[in-house]
């Protein structure tokens, strides 16, 4: 026995059916989900570990019968729908020759796996019903009404309530990477939130060990690609800047005595290797890597503690300071003075963070900018 389709009068005097099939499918899911490989995991916090097994189950849980629920049927106006949407704009331009008119109507349109709140929403916007319009939602029913205005092209139309939406949405932006991040990321694409989207970006560069998850939403594949491009140079240049540290200990230079740039050396070539830089050396696309893994295992590199006297060169000193400034008991001792500070090898690490970091600037909207009406 069939069920009887729900009928909604959007607009009465409205010369348009809406069909709208298999509305309680699940949102943002991707049969396809596969995690990332894994480097350098004991530098992950526990907030990670746990948002990205949560990712991974909701990505893969078996979806209901979407099936199973009745049609939903809306009478809508075709003016006020290609006022507002570059899609029915282009289906006024064919004709809607693909749809198929039903008793009643003129016109017939078919939708299936939207969300029925979130469609519902969208088309009392676009009907001029704006008593009927919530004016806090949540980030899911957001993230779902942003799936909807980049498919029909609305942005214009809806801009004053995203704006209204956004503003309210109780929860900060998420920090580290999740599925509330890339619902977020999502729907600053879609609403034009530069400030958010720049910053948000900036946090899965950071963070990501790969290609971000998309969850099935539309999210651009340039934007995907940039985002893992980004993660990938900054990579590189750790390990290109580590390599060049490396050399440059090993030969005969004027930056410390042989007996510290030996110990450097030697704890560098250490460090590398529980980095799992060394031996092979990772290649691009460096999967399983994140930018904040390689921060913290860089600064996780330590120097040796020395009882015995370890002499410096006085060439390093800070300011004025010189070997005999050092005083006749500490001089060429490795002790808390300023030549440890410029020739340690923390330091020089610390160079290459800094400089690393300092090119982490998030993604600017303007380049994968979604449609606008």
């Amino acid at each position: 026995m069939s069920t009887q389709p729900r009928i909604l009068e959007i607009d009465p005097a409205g010369d348009t059916l809406f069909v709208l099939r298999s509305s309680s499918a699940r949102f943002a899911v991707d049969s396809s989900f596969r995690k990332w490989d894994t480097a350098l995991p004991q530098y992950w916090t526990a907030d990670q570990r746990l948002n990205e097994e949560q990712l991974s189950n909701l990505a893969l849980a078996e979806a209901p019968d979407a099936n199973s629920a009745p049609e939903i049927h809306m009478r809508l106006s075709r003016k006020h729908l290609t006022l507002s949407s570059t899609y029915f704009q282009e289906l006024a331009a064919i004709g809607w020759e693909e749809t198929k008119v039903e008793g009643g109507y003129s016109y017939t349109v078919t939708a299936k796996g939207w969300d029925e709140e979130a469609l519902i929403i969208l088309m009392n916007i676009i009907h001029g019903q704006t008593q009927k319009v919530p004016l806090e939602v949540s980030l899911e029913k957001l993230a779902k009404i942003a799936v909807l205005v980049n498919h029909y092209g609305c942005q214009k139309a809806v801009d004053f309530y995203a704006k209204v939406w956004t503003s309210r949405l109780q929860a900060p932006l998420p920090e580290t990477y999740s599925r509330e991040l890339l619902l977020r990321l999502f729907v600053s694409w879609v609403f034009s939130e530069e400030h958010v989207f720049k910053k948000l970006t900036r946090t899965i560069i950071y963070e990501s060990r790969g290609l971000i998850h998309t969850l099935g939403l539309p999210i651009p594949r340039k934007l995907v690609d940039a985002l893992d491009k980004d993660r990938q140079q900054l990579i590189s240049g750790f390990i290109s800047d580590l390599n060049s540290l490396k050399t440059r200990l090993s030969k005969e230079e004027k930056e410390c005595s042989f007996e510290c740039l030996s110990m450097s050396l030697g704890a560098l070539i250490k460090g590398m290797r529980a980095m799992r830089l060394d031996d092979p050396q990772p290649t691009e696309p460096f999967n399983g890597y994140s930018v904040m893994a390689m921060e913290k295992a860089l600064g996780n590199i330590k120097i040796p503690e020395y009882t015995l006297p370890l002499r410096h060169e006085p060439i390093f000193s800070l300011g004025k300071a010189t070997a005999d400034s050092a005083g006749p008991t500490n001089r060429g001792i490795f002790s808390f003075n300023p030549i440890k500070t410029l020739c340690s090898l923390e330091h020089k690490t610390k160079i290459i963070i800094n400089f690393q970091l300092s090119k982490l600037q998030g993604l600017q909207l303007k380049p994968f900018a979604s449609k606008i009406d």
